[in-house]
């Protein structure tokens, strides 16, 4: 393989990891959206249960 084209095929490889590390990072933003929108759910379901054990 000549050079030009090694380096060529490292500077892709190097591309493709950065948008590995992009998708991660976007997919744990994702991933800790929806926790906390779960845990808000969560707070909110306890909250309603509340006041409706107090309204009884």
């Amino acid at each position: 393989m000549p050079y030009k084209d090694f380096e060529a095929v490292k500077r892709t490889a190097m591309k493709v990891d950065q948008i590995s590390a992009e998708r991660d990072r976007a997919l744990a933003r994702v991933k800790n959206q929806i926790r906390g929108l779960m845990l808000q759910k969560q707070r909110q379901s306890r909250s309603m249960q509340k006041l409706t054990d107090s309204l009884k």
